[in-house]
């Protein structure tokens, strides 16, 4: 952390209850609900710039 002092960092944690959509899991799955919403968004992003990057080096 550079030149802060240890004794001056702070570390947070949060802690929180989830409760997903249930558009594709149960309700109460919440947090894989969003983990696999957060991996279909993060592969589709990189699948756009994959198709992106590919038609520009053609």
């Amino acid at each position: 952390m550079g030149d802060v002092p240890v004794v001056d960092r702070l570390q947070v944690s949060v802690f929180l209850e989830i409760e997903g959509a249930a558009h594709y899991l149960p309700a109460y799955a919440g947090n894989l609900d969003i983990m696999t919403s957060a991996a279909l968004r993060v592969a589709e992003r990189i699948a756009l710039g994959t198709s992106t990057l590919v038609e520009s080096q053609s």
